[in-house]
């Protein structure tokens, strides 16, 4: 990245991490937390941070309890609004979830597609192996964007 940089203290463990003009910081070495411009701001107005979807506050919690940085599956919806698309891993299988330009919802693997009309039937019914998606939430790794 070009611009001026300098070093600030991580939202999440104060350790320092370059920040560049442009408002990004570098993933920080000492807990993973990566920002990418004002968190408290996106989580009022969205309910996520960017890049990381975890809202700023509920990541503080996660890394004071020891936990990794997760997106919950409400996060991962609320991030899908924000972004258009996004993926996770579930049992080693890549998924994708991406708005279509009439807002319906495609759901994909490298095997199948799903299609769902609304957000709302998406966050609702979509399954794996007739497992609700909102049901092994916990299992799913890394909920992010595309």
């Amino acid at each position: 990245m070009k611009g001026k940089t300098e070093l600030v203290p991580c939202e999440i463990c104060g350790y320092p991490v370059v920040n560049y003009e442009s408002g990004v910081c570098m993933r920080c070495e000492k807990c993973g937390w990566q920002s990418g411009g004002d968190n408290i701001e996106y989580e009022e107005k969205y309910g996520i941070s960017y890049p990381m979807v975890v809202p700023l506050s509920r990541a503080k919690v996660q890394y004071k309890e020891g936990k990794t940085f997760k997106a919950t599956f409400e996060d991962f919806i609320r991030g899908l609004d924000f972004y258009s698309e996004m993926a996770f891993t579930y049992k080693c299988v890549k998924y994708g979830v991406c708005y279509r330009n009439d807002y319906s919802v495609l759901f994909y693997n490298e095997m199948q597609t799903w299609s769902f009309p609304t957000k709302d039937a998406f966050y609702k019914s979509a399954s794996i192996d007739g497992l609700l998606l909102k049901d092994i939430w916990d299992e799913v790794k890394d909920p992010r964007y595309l």
